[in-house]
């Protein structure tokens, strides 16, 4: 299966959302990826679950400074069909040694 052909899809689902200040992080255990409560998608099809769970295992990857290099190239498609997404803020994205330890500490007590 090749998630590159279901980025697309993808679009109408995040370009809807809206960013919730009070928004937390989470751990998702399918994707064993961090993962914002207001980023939640109902309605995708067990593919594009997968594409959207590769794209924020990359996106964790980032965080904890270690570039997960296999998904780069959905985040690097999504990012150019899809630059508002509230997952590509910053603060969502970059390195982070305040959200990488809560990942370590779930991966450790989940993954």
């Amino acid at each position: 299966m090749n998630f590159e052909d279901y980025v697309d899809s993808l679009f109408p689902f995040l370009a809807n959302l809206k960013r919730d200040e009070s928004a937390e992080v989470f751990f998702d255990v399918m994707s064993g990826a961090l993962v914002w409560t207001d980023e939640r998608i109902q309605g995708l099809t067990p593919v594009q679950l997968g594409c959207l769970r590769a794209i924020h295992l990359f996106r964790t990857s980032l965080i904890i400074d270690s570039p997960d290099l296999r998904f780069q190239g959905l985040w690097d498609r999504l990012k150019r069909i899809c630059p508002n997404w509230m997952g590509f803020d910053p603060s969502r994205c970059q390195p982070s040694e305040e959200l990488a330890k809560k990942y370590r500490q779930w991966k450790g007590k989940f993954g």
